[in-house]
Protein backbone atom coordinates (compact mmCIF):
# COMPACT_ATOMS: atom_id res chain seq x y z
CA UNK A 1 0.00 0.00 0.00
CA UNK A 2 1.46 3.43 -0.94
CA UNK A 3 1.59 6.31 1.73
CA UNK A 4 0.82 9.58 0.38
CA UNK A 5 0.41 12.74 1.98
CA UNK A 6 -3.43 13.96 2.01
CA UNK A 7 -2.38 17.36 -0.60
CA UNK A 8 -1.19 14.70 -3.14
CA UNK A 9 -4.34 12.63 -2.67
CA UNK A 10 -6.72 16.14 -2.25
CA UNK A 11 -4.64 17.05 -6.13
CA UNK A 12 -5.52 13.45 -7.30
CA UNK A 13 -9.46 14.07 -6.72
CA UNK A 14 -9.38 17.25 -8.22
CA UNK A 15 -7.64 16.36 -11.96
CA UNK A 16 -10.46 13.50 -11.99
CA UNK A 17 -13.23 16.23 -11.60
CA UNK A 18 -15.34 17.41 -14.78
CA UNK A 19 -14.76 20.75 -15.56
CA UNK A 20 -17.53 22.82 -14.32
CA UNK A 21 -19.87 24.46 -16.70
CA UNK A 22 -19.05 28.50 -17.39
CA UNK A 23 -15.86 30.60 -17.96
CA UNK A 24 -12.31 29.30 -17.49
CA UNK A 25 -10.98 32.67 -17.69
CA UNK A 26 -6.97 30.47 -17.20
CA UNK A 27 -7.45 28.93 -20.51
CA UNK A 28 -9.03 31.83 -21.86
CA UNK A 29 -12.81 30.11 -22.43
CA UNK A 30 -15.60 32.80 -22.66
CA UNK A 31 -18.48 31.58 -20.55
CA UNK A 32 -21.35 29.64 -22.71
CA UNK A 33 -24.15 31.18 -24.29
CA UNK A 34 -27.71 31.28 -22.15
CA UNK A 35 -30.18 29.24 -24.39
CA UNK A 36 -33.33 31.60 -25.21
CA UNK A 37 -36.50 30.33 -25.33
CA UNK A 38 -38.50 31.88 -28.04
CA UNK A 39 -42.11 32.80 -27.76
CA UNK A 40 -43.82 33.34 -31.07
CA UNK A 41 -45.66 36.79 -31.36
CA UNK A 42 -48.39 37.57 -33.91
CA UNK A 43 -45.60 38.72 -36.04
CA UNK A 44 -43.54 35.35 -36.53
CA UNK A 45 -46.29 33.23 -36.72
CA UNK A 46 -46.32 31.53 -40.57
CA UNK A 47 -48.99 32.95 -42.42
CA UNK A 48 -51.97 30.98 -43.22
CA UNK A 49 -51.65 30.38 -47.12
CA UNK A 50 -53.54 27.30 -47.19
CA UNK A 51 -56.76 27.70 -45.20
CA UNK A 52 -55.48 25.85 -42.07
CA UNK A 53 -57.65 27.89 -39.51
CA UNK A 54 -60.71 27.46 -41.66
CA UNK A 55 -60.49 23.78 -41.59
CA UNK A 56 -58.77 23.36 -38.26
CA UNK A 57 -62.40 23.14 -36.71
CA UNK A 58 -62.74 19.31 -38.82
CA UNK A 59 -60.03 17.91 -36.73
CA UNK A 60 -60.57 14.75 -34.84
CA UNK A 61 -63.30 14.04 -37.22
CA UNK A 62 -63.81 11.05 -39.47
CA UNK A 63 -62.38 12.18 -43.06
CA UNK A 64 -66.06 11.19 -44.77
CA UNK A 65 -67.22 12.65 -48.04
CA UNK A 66 -69.60 15.16 -46.35
CA UNK A 67 -66.61 16.31 -44.41
CA UNK A 68 -64.21 16.25 -46.71
CA UNK A 69 -66.34 18.24 -48.51
CA UNK A 70 -66.97 20.74 -45.71
CA UNK A 71 -62.89 21.16 -45.37
CA UNK A 72 -62.77 21.60 -49.11
CA UNK A 73 -65.29 24.56 -48.45
CA UNK A 74 -64.05 25.91 -45.87
CA UNK A 75 -60.61 26.47 -47.23
CA UNK A 76 -61.99 27.53 -50.39
CA UNK A 77 -60.04 25.64 -52.62
CA UNK A 78 -59.29 21.47 -53.47
CA UNK A 79 -55.64 21.86 -52.96
CA UNK A 80 -55.84 19.42 -50.32
CA UNK A 81 -54.04 15.85 -49.93
CA UNK A 82 -55.63 13.45 -47.59
CA UNK A 83 -52.51 11.14 -46.14
CA UNK A 84 -52.79 7.97 -44.53
CA UNK A 85 -50.69 6.25 -42.66
CA UNK A 86 -47.70 4.89 -44.97
CA UNK A 87 -48.93 6.45 -48.16
CA UNK A 88 -46.66 7.89 -50.67
CA UNK A 89 -46.49 11.48 -50.71
CA UNK A 90 -44.41 13.93 -53.26
CA UNK A 91 -41.97 16.16 -51.27
CA UNK A 92 -42.58 19.19 -52.67
CA UNK A 93 -43.65 21.91 -50.45
CA UNK A 94 -46.41 23.87 -51.65
CA UNK A 95 -47.73 26.70 -49.13
CA UNK A 96 -51.34 27.00 -50.62
CA UNK A 97 -51.84 23.21 -50.01
CA UNK A 98 -53.41 21.62 -47.50
CA UNK A 99 -52.45 18.31 -46.26
CA UNK A 100 -54.78 16.40 -43.61
CA UNK A 101 -53.14 13.57 -42.04
CA UNK A 102 -55.88 10.47 -41.32
CA UNK A 103 -54.89 7.54 -39.23
CA UNK A 104 -56.00 4.04 -40.92
CA UNK A 105 -60.11 4.96 -39.70
CA UNK A 106 -60.07 7.72 -41.50
CA UNK A 107 -59.66 10.23 -38.46
CA UNK A 108 -58.08 13.33 -38.99
CA UNK A 109 -54.91 13.55 -36.82
CA UNK A 110 -53.97 16.69 -37.75
CA UNK A 111 -53.37 19.29 -41.12
CA UNK A 112 -50.41 21.92 -41.75
CA UNK A 113 -50.09 23.88 -45.06
CA UNK A 114 -47.61 22.11 -47.40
Amino acid sequence: MFNLPMGAVMFCVALAQPPALGANPALGQPPPMPIAIHKPTAQSRVADTCGLEAARRYTAGIASPTIREAVAKATGHTRIRWIKPGEAVTQDYRTDRLNVIIDDNGKILTMRCG
